[in-house]
């Protein structure tokens, strides 16, 4: 096998021995990065045969390794390997694509004709149309071609036949509702992560200048950014102590195990203090994010010095913070995320985008946090956007619910923002 061996490519990337002694004969032969999406996919061939699952679980610890978005392994077999045991793993691929949905459709049976190079798949859950229609044995086909490459066909068949007539027909009542969900999923969600091999890669870029891009961009005027935020740094207000001067100031995203004396910045998205045991001090917990990485940060400050710290730090807050990492370990010894012991704490301004069209609009679609999984902004933030923005007006539609209303409501009045009410997305299934 010709390429670079599998931990060479990923060199940040530190494997448990189990996954180390797996993985150390296979190489990459070759790697397409997309530096927009923060994704990468590596083609690796393969003496021996991996579960989907094991391969799974060594892609999210490269994302957290790298902090990308989106890492796909494509393991390549020599194609004697094939057998009949192997297909499952492919129906739990096409799970992990979203081709098929848990507990929706799934296979009774599974055969394989070596002589006819045919594969037998039984569906149950009256699914089989279903399938056939949405491309599933084209996509097989496809998986195995690629994998081991050798052409198999693959045949779907009904798995009521074995059925007797009572079950038949509940499965059958069952599936009538399943069939409508489930194929409203699959047009949802079967768009393919890449179009097609190199269709959205960026040639200019390799994986190395991908995994490697962490750091402060200068905007100028004292204005950085990092991540998904902006702030200001022309005149930090001090909170505990004063933040050293020419500190070394990093994103994050680059934060390791053994960083020490920086200065890092984000946003406050959980806040906690907790009085010590003699009673003279607070033990601050504050969790800042720069909106693609997080990371918590902990300091101790004397009571005479803050007597207030629920008024000190508030959620929103962009907080500077002076400070070390360190891994603690919980109390049954297990080693814990890398955190931030902090030496102090500053305030800074957030910048937000500009609106700097002539002519404004009315925005009529517009989701808070309070529609679950589908926004990151809160109320408060929408109302103030707006305003500083020059809206006229908003409408607030979130996500099944009204519950931003009140806050909102309430902002709106303290800005003088006008906001359009009553307003919500909802979905209707029959």
């Amino acid at each position: 096998m010709t390429g670079i061996p599998f931990f060479t490519r990923f060199k940040r990337y530190t494997p448990s021995q189990e996954v180390f002694d797996e993985l150390s004969s296979c190489v990459v032969t070759k790697t397409d990065a997309d530096t927009e999406l923060r994704a990468v996919r590596c083609y690796i061939d393969c003496d021996k045969i991996f579960t989907k699952s094991f391969l799974h679980a060594v892609e999210e610890e490269i994302k957290t390794a790298y902090d990308l978005r989106i890492v796909e392994l494509c393991p390549h077999y020599p194609g004697e390997l094939f057998s009949e045991e192997y297909i499952p793993e492919l129906w739990q691929e096409l799970k992990h694509r979203k081709l098929i949905t848990n507990g929706f459709v799934d296979y009774d049976s599974i055969t394989y004709d070596k002589e006819e190079n045919l594969c037998k798949i039984a569906i149950n859950y009256d699914g089989r149309d279903m399938l056939e229609s949405s491309g599933i044995k084209e996509t097989l086909v496809s998986i195995i071609k690629d994998e081991f490459d050798i052409g198999v066909k693959v045949e779907l068949s009904d798995g009521r036949a074995c059925l007797d007539e009572n079950s038949r027909y509940k499965i059958e009542t069952e599936a009538k509702y399943r069939r409508m969900i489930e194929e409203n999923l699959l047009k949802m969600e079967a768009a393919p992560i890449f179009q097609s091999s190199g269709s959205v890669v960026d040639k200019s870029k390799s994986i190395e200048g991908i995994i490697e891009d962490e750091k402060i961009i200068d905007l100028g005027e004292n204005k950085v950014k990092t991540g998904y935020l902006t702030v200001d740094l022309t005149d930090p207000k001090p909170v505990i102590n004063e933040i050293r001067k020419n500190q070394n100031l990093i994103p994050i995203s680059a934060i390791k195990e053994r960083s020490r004396n920086f200065c890092v910045f984000g946003q406050v998205y959980q806040y906690d203090f907790k009085e010590n045991r003699d009673g003279t001090k607070f033990n601050l917990t504050i969790g800042i994010t720069d909106k693609r990485c997080s990371i918590s940060a902990r300091i101790s400050v004397l009571k005479e010095v803050m007597p207030e710290p629920k008024k000190a730090i508030s959620v929103g807050d962009i907080i500077l913070i002076d400070g070390s990492a360190t891994r603690d370990k919980d109390r049954n010894g297990n080693l814990l995320d890398i955190s931030v012991r902090a030496s102090a704490l500053a305030k800074a301004k957030i910048v937000y985008r500009k609106d700097k069209s002539p002519k404004k609009r009315v925005e009529l679609h517009l989701h808070t946090k309070m529609s679950t999984l589908d926004a990151l902004i809160s109320p408060e933030e929408v109302v103030d956007i707006a305003k500083e923005w020059g809206f006229p007006a908003i409408a607030v539609t979130d996500h099944g619910n009204v519950q931003a209303f009140p806050i909102i409501a309430k902002q709106a009045e303290k800005k003088g923002q006008k906001v359009i009410f009553l307003g919500a997305k909802n979905d209707f299934a029959q």
